[in-house]
């Protein structure tokens, strides 16, 4: 069970769940007690991994950088403190980094990837396209560039819903 004090637990898109509101969790990343908790959070519990078919393995829960994070307007301002929690993920054991060109926020988890040190084989990447893009090929060239990578784990299209 999830307990949290003075905060509801939200479920975004993909289900994925996040505590707090996006306002609350983008303002409390950047303070003394985010950085405490992360530092008890701590507990050396390794995340469990799906075994597929053909024998890779994916992480079972995932950071992403979506609902909370989202960015409207303009995409190329680096937001240091995305860049930040994800290398704080990362260093808690969250391998399984969730992205989408949609959210806009791939330069960071790209920046996250390069400056966290762990080798880019320990993390299983995924990041999404519309699925109205018209140019599939140039988006993941795009997606990659901005993820300062040469491919990722799962390249996800998503519909547009009406």
């Amino acid at each position: 069970m999830i307990k949290s004090l003075n905060s509801k637990i939200f479920r975004s898109s993909y289900n994925q769940f996040a505590i707090g509101t996006p306002t609350f969790a983008r303002s409390l990343s950047s303070t003394p007690i985010f950085r405490t908790i992360s530092k008890m959070a701590n507990i050396h519990t390794p995340i469990p991994s799906l075994k597929l078919n053909d024998g890779n393995s994916i992480p079972m829960l995932s950071y992403g950088t979506g609902t909370a994070w989202y960015k409207q307007g303009d995409e190329s301002k680096i937001d240091r403190t995305l860049v930040d929690s994800i290398k704080t993920a990362i260093s808690l054991g969250y391998y399984h980094l969730d992205g989408a060109e949609v959210y806009k926020t791939e330069q960071e988890l790209g920046m996250a990837i390069q400056e966290s040190g762990v080798e880019r084989s320990k993390l299983y990447v995924v990041t999404k396209v519309m699925t109205n893009v018209k140019d599939i090929e140039g988006a993941i060239q795009t997606s990659l560039k901005k993820l300062q990578t040469d491919h990722v784990d799962l390249y996800d299209f998503v519909p547009i819903l009406s």
